[in-house]
């Protein structure tokens, strides 16, 4: 069974090339994200009980700005983060999931694809 996730665009604020002087600020977008992020994924049905693993995440941007992929997988830590809280799982097992930039959508998303692991 194979699980498709859509999750919001990251906030300006996450991206590691912002620059503030309100840390603050950045720490309450981070947190606001990693809490949509873990949203989306109990609003698509993903519990901690489930056996699943993140197959595989596609950026889809809101226009066509030069993303490079280390900056979209820093700005994408916060809800990483939180899709992980929500499958229960350590973030540490996303580290070899292939990262690709996909198609402009109005706004932006992320998709997350995540496929259950079979039980032996």
């Amino acid at each position: 069974m194979t699980v498709s996730v859509t999750l919001p665009w990251p906030p300006k604020e996450l991206s590691p090339n912002f620059r503030t002087r309100s840390h603050r600020l950045v720490s309450v977008r981070r947190k606001e994200y990693r809490k949509a992020c873990f949203d989306a994924a109990w609003d698509r049905g993903i519990r901690p009980v489930q056996l699943l693993a993140l197959k595989s995440v596609t950026f889809h941007p809101s226009g066509n700005y030069g993303y490079d992929d280390d900056n979209l997988r820093s700005r994408f830590k916060a809800g990483r983060d939180g899709l992980a809280e929500a499958m229960g799982v350590d973030d540490r097992t996303f580290n070899d999931v292939p990262h690709e930039l996909g198609a402009v959508v109005k706004g932006g998303a992320i998709v997350a694809l995540l496929e259950e692991i079979p039980v032996t």
